[in-house]
């Protein structure tokens, strides 16, 4: 299942932000640090829509650049972070906004359907 959740979130990610096509290993390290599993996922999405366009699952993914300052797989970063209201540092680094991928993404365990895949999910065990 974990193969397939990082290939759904890198195609996503690809389609919408960068592509990520031939970064598995770090979109499986976005997906380990950012994912969770919603207990209440349409509770989560209504609140998403509420909140739109702030959100309470938004969240910046500070991906690798090959610079010391930034781990091999790359990092979260606080929405406070000072870094994020420098010009020069937002403007030359590769952040991946992340915000309703979060859940979304895990939801697929339930419903592999989502993936075009027909299988039983994870409850139907």
């Amino acid at each position: 299942g974990g193969k397939a959740l990082t290939n759904y979130l890198k195609e996503l990610l690809s389609f919408r932000y960068l592509n990520l096509n031939d970064e598995t290993v770090v979109v499986n390290a976005v997906k380990e640090r950012t994912c969770f599993v919603s207990p209440t996922f349409s509770a989560h999405l209504d609140a998403l829509k509420a909140s739109f366009p702030a959100s309470p699952f938004r969240l910046n993914y500070l991906l690798p650049d090959n610079s010391p300052e930034i781990p091999k797989l790359g990092t979260v970063i606080d929405a406070d972070d000072p870094r994020l209201r420098d010009p020069a540092f937002t403007s030359s680094a590769p952040i991946l906004p992340l915000n309703h991928e979060r859940f979304t993404i895990p939801e697929a365990l339930f419903r592999p359907i989502d993936l075009g895949l027909d299988a039983v999910g994870v409850s139907g065990l």
